[in-house]
Order: structure tokens, then C-alpha cells, then sequence
């Protein structure tokens, strides 16, 4: 090849990369493609690519001067290492992009005062008026547990005017709190959540009217990755006069409600020789039957720990297997409680009283499974989970012998909830798929309606209308109905990314993220 043609060839170079990035973007941004994150990744590395080949054109085929292509390479040569030393990445949103930040800004956690580093004594006015620990108000009044009442992010009636055109929600209070992605759970006049504060991983009991901090309890034991953040994970669970938290590292703790005194305490990766997920520990304790039980996991691991309420002593372990991120739930399915659990490759049910597995049924893909099994009625269970997997619907018979089988009734992708929780009401199925709105059949899990964008957010459902914390903070409030995607009302109510459930111990509403929380008054009819 002579040196023209050879000139010729490689000013036609940047163009068909140009076309090529084009047409890999576009196959890349299809609508059939897959899920968001996989896009996003993808692009990420089309642009990088493009951008060495760009960098090696100029360098080795452009035919510019030596002293020209010399810049070119000192300047980037010298770019890469100063833009790494300047930032650092210490999380991502919810669909994987990363956020950065200057490498010597401390995490908002570490500029917050420690509190104490043991539980304290309620005193002052609040304490003297609160009610005894062990009274509870009306079910919807107390929220004392992960996604409401009956761990399925479903109120039995509020009472709440979600009209907001005239009322927005009355904010209360609002501060900053430390690290986490856990949730309120509320009992009587006390809010207890679970922050990181520096080198603590505590347990913070705040007063409801307030937000003033009523006791603190604090473990020396700090969790921190890039896709998930720093903090604790779990939301506490209150039962009568004792709250029961797992920490990000596998502490689980009771504690005095009254007071934060601990009871007693397990090591359950210590006590159980299990290692930590790479998300950390976050499940939250489900409190049932007189048992503490807590997803542990991780290869020859058991699944599930059950422990005695009253003195943490270890009473059960289930079959090994691998865990996903979910907490156990308990629900009347094929005329007997069955304790459910997601697996990393599988759901399964086991019997509460002794942990023995009832039935499993596997749930494909590698990535972490998050998404709640939510019983629909009818011995049926829904299934949902991000990153391409989709959604599937079973149901439970039981045989002569006693044995339970479970059974696909449908199976699709109209439905891939990430780490977001499903609610159901009339036949159909509402949660978020890549972060936007879908309502599907829980007949034949045929897709209703797909609209408004809410990110990696979470849902409550209080009669016919879903509330939406949206991953901007933003609390929006959607019409449920098969008709159409219908916003009714939309007010801000924090600031940043809010990956953490709402609780509504109407008529308050409890709202954090991972650097502030809020208290919102909301209107009744």
C-alpha cells in the first residue's frame, strides 16, 4: 500500500468509528434490549473504547506532528492519574452510575456528633408523657416493623386525604442523620431507625413529635461498599417493650424500647462461621411465634436463624443456602403459616417452628435478589427481580401425603422490580420496573400500563392510592387502577438519593435517606 493510500485510508478512520459508536449505541438503547443498568454499563464501555481508539488514531494514524501527537499523549498521560487522585466514587444510583466526589471530602457520616455510645435512660417532658412501651395504639397507628404491619407495604385504611392540591404534607421536623439505608419503625411515641456514624453503627430511637433523640445504642463495627454505601441496611423490628435490629456486619441486637439498654446480643456470622454478603447483612429480624428470625446464608451456611425472643438462645437453622437480600415473611398459604424466604437462586418456605423447608422453587439469575415475595391470595405467591429476570406467579397445592407443590402459572419480564417492593390491590400487581411504574394481571401477568419515571424508589399502598418515594426524595401519590397511570398529587420531601422505605404511624409520615430524615403531618378525612 502506498504512503497516499495509506493516508487516504486513515482519514477515513474517525468517521466509521463515529458511525460504529452510532449503531452500537443504537442496538444498545433498543427497547428490547434488556434491562436499564446492563444499558448503561454498555454504554459506559462503548464511550471508553471509543475513546482509547480515538486516542491511539491520533497518536499512531493522523499524521500530525511529532510535537503534537507528544502533547497528546502528556496530556492524557498526566489526565487519568490527576482526574483518579481528585475523585473517588463512594456510591451509585440505583441504576449503577457512579456518583463522585472529591477524594478529601469526608462522608457526611463521619461530620456527625457519635451520640452515646450506649443506650440512655428517656427523660425530659416527652418521656414522662410517652405511653408505656408495651401499649399499642391501633394497627395503623404503630408501624413497628419492616414495610408495615404485616411486612407487605399495605395499610388497612389510614384514613389519609392524599389530596395534596390544598394540604401538602406539614413538615414536623427534619435533621441530619447518619449513614444507612434503613427505615423507620414506630411504636406509641418512639421512632427507631438504624444509622452509621463514624466507626458506631447505631441504634437511634427518636421522639415521633419532635425528632429530638430519646436513647442511642451504639456497636463498634462500620460497613461500607461502592454500589450499596455505608450504614446498616436493615430496619429495626419492635415487639412489645423490646426492639430487635441486625447490623450490616451480622450484630443482632434486643434492646430495651423504653430505654435502649441491651437485653442480649448475637454475632450471627460469628455464631453461625458464615461470611458477610457483599451488600452486607439486610435482613430485617422478623419477630414471630415467641422466635427472632434472620436471614444468614452463604454457601454451607443455613439459610435462616431462628432465636428465642426473650434470651436470643439459638433454637433452629435452616437448610443451607445461598441468600438474596430479602427479609423472612410469614403468611397463611395451603392452610398453614409458612415462613418465606428469596434465595439468591430460589424461593423457598419453611415451617416457622423448626425451620424445615417446606417447598423451593427455583429463581433464576445471579444478581442479587431484593424484591419481596408477596402472597396474592388464593395460595398463590408473585415473584419479582431486576436486572432482566421479570416476574412469575405460583401457586401451592398440597398432596395426600402433606407435601406442597408449588407451580408456575406464569412467567415474564413485564414486571423487574431491583430493590423495590410490590403491593397488590384488585387483581393486580404495581411496582417498579427499571424504575418506572408498571401495573400488570395477576391473571396472566399481562401488562395493564407503564408510566412515570420514580427511579429505585419504594411504595406504600393505603386503600386505592399508592404512595411513591421516588429516588429523588420526591413523595408522590398515584391513583391504583388497571385504567392507567394517574398521578394525583407530587411535594418534596428530601433531598438526595432515598433508596429507604416510608413508615406511616398515621398521621404521620417518616421519611429518610442515608444524610437526612424528615417528619411530615398529613391530613385525614
Amino acid at each position: 500500500m502506498s504512503k497516499r493510500t495509506f493516508q487516504s485510508v486513515a482519514k477515513k478512520i474517525p468517521l466509521c468509528l463515529i458511525l460504529l459508536g452510532a449503531v452500537a449505541l443504537l442496538l444498545i438503547w433498543v427497547p428490547s434490549w434488556g434491562d436499564r443498568q446492563y444499558q448503561y454499563i454498555a454504554t459506559a464501555a462503548v464511550v471508553l473504547i471509543a475513546g482509547l481508539l480515538a486516542i491511539a488514531y491520533t497518536l499512531f494514524l493522523s499524521g500530525y506532528s511529532r510535537k503534537s501527537r507528544l502533547a497528546v499523549f502528556i496530556v492524557f498521560s498526566l489526565a487519568v492519574p490527576a482526574l483518579a487522585g481528585l475523585f473517588r466514587v463512594d456510591e451509585v444510583t440505583g441504576d449503577l452510575l457512579p456518583v463522585l466526589v472529591f477524594r478529601w471530602k469526608g462522608t457526611a457520616d463521619e461530620t456527625l456528633p457519635l451520640l452515646a455510645p450506649s443506650g440512655r435512660p428517656a427523660s425530659g417532658a416527652e418521656a414522662s408523657s410517652a405511653p408505656a412501651a408495651s401499649s399499642r395504639q391501633s394497627r395503623v397507628e404503630d408501624y413497628g416493623q419492616f414495610l408495615g404491619p404485616d411486612r407487605n407495604a399495605t395499610l388497612d385504611g389510614a384514613g389519609i386525604n392524599w389530596d395534596w392540591t390544598g394540604t401538602p404534607p406539614a413538615e414536623l421536623w427534619r435533621k441530619p442523620v447518619g449513614a444507612g439505608w434503613s427505615a423507620f419503625s414506630v411504636s406509641g411515641k418512639r421512632a427507631v431507625t438504624q444509622e452509621q456514624r463514624g466507626p458506631n453503627e447505631l441504634v437511634v430511637c427518636y421522639w415521633l413529635s419532635s425528632g429530638e433523640v430519646a436513647w442511642s445504642h451504639a456497636d463498634t463495627a462500620r460497613f461500607q461498599e461502592v454500589l450499596g454505601g455505608i450504614g446498616p441496611r436493615a430496619t429495626p423490628t419492635i415487639a412489645g417493650d423490646r426492639v430487635f435490629t441486625l447490623g450490616a456486619t451480622g450484630i443482632l441486637n434486643c434492646l430495651s424500647l423504653a430505654s435502649g439498654s441491651p437485653v442480649w446480643a448475637v454475632d450471627v456470622l460469628k455464631e453461625t462461621g458464615c461470611p458477610n454478603q457483599g451488600w452486607g447483612k439486610s435482613s430485617s429480624p422478623l419477630v414471630y411465634d415467641g422466635l427472632v428470625v434472620v436471614a444468614a446464608g452463604g454457601g454451607d451456611c443455613p439459610g435462616m436463624v431462628a432465636y428465642r425472643e426473650q434470651s436470643g438462645e439459638e433454637v433452629w437453622r435452616s437448610a443451607p443456602s445461598e441468600p438474596g437480600y430479602c427479609s423472612p415473611s410469614v403468611a397463611q398459604l395451603a392452610g398453614r403459616p409458612q415462613l418465606l424466604i428469596l434465595n439468591l437462586g430460589s424461593v423457598s418456605a419453611h415451617d416457622p417452628a423448626t425451620g424445615k423447608t417446606l417447598w423451593s422453587h427455583p429463581w433464576e439469575g445471579t444478581q442479587p435478589k431484593v424484591t419481596q415475595p408477596v402472597p396474592v391470595g388464593g395460595d398463590r405467591v408473585l415473584l419479582s427481580s431486576g436486572y432482566g429476570v421479570g416476574a412469575e406467579l405460583l401457586a401451592l397445592t398440597e398432596d395426600p401425603g402433606g407435601s406442597i407443590e408449588p407451580r408456575s402459572i406464569w412467567k415474564n419480564r413485564n414486571l423487574k422490580s431491583k430493590f423495590s417492593n410490590i403491593v397488590v390491590y384488585q387483581g393486580a400487581a404495581y411496582g417498579l420496573d427499571d424504575g418506572i411504574m408498571a401495573c400488570i394481571d395477576l391473571s396472566d401477568g399481562k401488562r395493564h400500563w407503564k408510566g412515570g419515571r420514580y427511579g429505585h424508589g419504594q411504595l406504600l399502598l393505603d386503600g386505592d392510592k399508592i404512595f411513591v418515594l421516588a429516588e429523588t426524595g420526591d413523595g408522590v401519590v398515584v391513583q391504583a387502577s388497571t385504567a392507567g397511570h394517574t398521578e394525583l398529587s407530587r411535594h418534596k420531601l428530601l433531598d438526595g438519593k432515598t433508596w429507604n422505605h416510608p413508615a406511616l404511624p398515621a398521621p404521620y409520615l417518616l421519611v429518610r435517606n442515608a444524610a437526612e430524615a424528615a417528619c411530615y403531618r398529613l391530613k385525614r378525612d
